[in-house]
């Protein structure tokens, strides 16, 4: 008999999302929708849940009206975490397009946050993922939501859930900012004193500075090699915002189409023409000393009569000159987007100090470097604390 009663406590905990949340499918009014008075839906961040806006631009028969507190799932996007609970602060609600789901709590409010968290959790992922095959590029269907299982747990334990699961979401966000603020403060500082920026040109003059094209302290050096059925070459990313370099999967005659590679050398500035726009460049240190790219990762080697190349680093994280280079030479959206040539960096000007009184920028650059790694450690930390945390909260029952 004790079994039996076992048995129906598990029954009763066994809920599913569907016994939680019900579909809305009001739409909104089309003269609220021309005038601007309900928002349009942009998209959903998928790390963050933050719910963008735009300009209304459908057909008002294709929209939902969503309210403050109503869950908006984006049906494509959810096994990515694109969800969100639409903020008090669009006291209007907001409009959505066919490709979103607008639920909203049978019974209490709050459950809207509880449902996103465990929609948000691998718990869910995947369930979801088991029930929903590739054929249909992962857009989940609303039975398959609506049936997802979900431990039930009282009210007011759901409320606790909440609040504990948003003080981690809160707490990592700060985190995050934290670190960001810290990357920030480094890259003034080696911007600060290797440019001298609060030194007129007059007063570098006097100080025996000399102004140069950048393109006479660096050249284009691009040492091709022909691909070999026989190499695997070792390979290299750049990553976007100054975020430096990184190792990519080794390229070989299978999965690179190129008949070409060029090869990199340490001390070499190496940039992406076609993501130029978002900073993306890097110093070749010895980790990527000999690695090979594409050609659409020209590279630079620096004039060590002149500089090192860890000063002609420091001057190209200054956002300035890339945002010159994007304005003159990079327009476009998307692939559609202008790259920007080598020729291009020759036209830039950067005053340079007599040798002997330039700075350690090798000691900036080497401490830039740690102070990067270390930051993107914690980052990556803190981005599987909370998969962590929502596995443990959706995965055994409350007592």
């Amino acid at each position: 008999m004790k079994y039996f009663q076992d048995l129906a406590v598990v029954i009763e905990i066994q809920k599913s999302l569907g016994d939680i949340l019900e579909r809305v499918t009001a739409t909104p009014n089309t003269e609220e929708l021309l005038d601007g008075s309900i928002p349009t839906i942009g998209r959903i961040k998928s790390k963050n849940g933050i719910i963008t806006t735009r300009p209304y631009t459908y057909s008002s028969t294709k929209m939902i009206h969503a309210q403050p507190g109503d869950l908006v799932i984006s049906k494509l996007g959810l096994l990515g975490g694109c969800c969100s609970v639409v903020p008090e602060d669009f006291v209007t609600g907001i409009a959505t397009t066919s490709d979103y789901l607008i639920l909203r709590p049978k019974n209490f409010p709050k459950d809207a946050y509880y449902c996103y968290h465990y929609l948000r959790s691998p718990i869910f992922t995947h369930y979801a993922q088991s029930k929903t095959p590739k054929a249909i590029l992962r857009r989940v269907s609303l039975s398959t939501i609506f049936e997802a299982p979900l431990i039930h747990v009282s009210e007011s334990k759901r409320r606790k859930i909440v609040e504990k699961v948003d003080f981690y979401v809160e707490s990592l966000d700060l985190s995050e900012k934290i670190i960001s603020d810290i990357e920030k403060e480094i890259v003034q500082y080696v911007i600060s004193i290797s440019m001298r920026h609060d030194l007129s040109d007059e007063q570098k003059r006097a100080l025996g500075w000399e102004k140069y094209s950048l393109g006479d302290v660096m050249k284009l050096d691009r040492q091709v090699v022909d691909l070999s059925p026989e190499i695997n070459y070792p390979n290299l990313g750049v990553f976007s915002f100054a975020k430096g370099l990184f190792k990519k999967k080794d390229l070989n005659h299978l999965n690179c189409k190129a008949t070409k590679l060029f090869k990199v050398k340490r001390g070499q500035i190496v940039y992406s023409r076609l993501f130029a726009f978002e900073r993306a460049y890097g110093l070749v240190t010895d980790e990527f000393d000999s690695h090979f790219v594409s050609g659409e990762f020209p590279s630079f080697t620096i004039d060590l009569e002149k500089c090192e190349p860890e000063y002609v680093w420091a001057y190209l994280q200054d956002q300035v000159i890339w945002e010159f280079l994007k304005k003159k030479y990079s327009k476009g959206l998307g692939y559609r987007r202008q790259r920007i040539k080598a020729e291009a960096f020759g036209e830039l000007e950067i005053w340079l100090p007599s040798k002997s009184d330039q700075p350690d920028v090798n000691s900036l650059f080497g401490m830039y470097t740690k102070m990067n790694q270390i930051c993107k450690e914690l980052i990556d930390e803190m981005a599987a604390f909370m998969p962590s945390v929502l596995s443990k909260t959706f995965d055994l029952p409350h007592n």
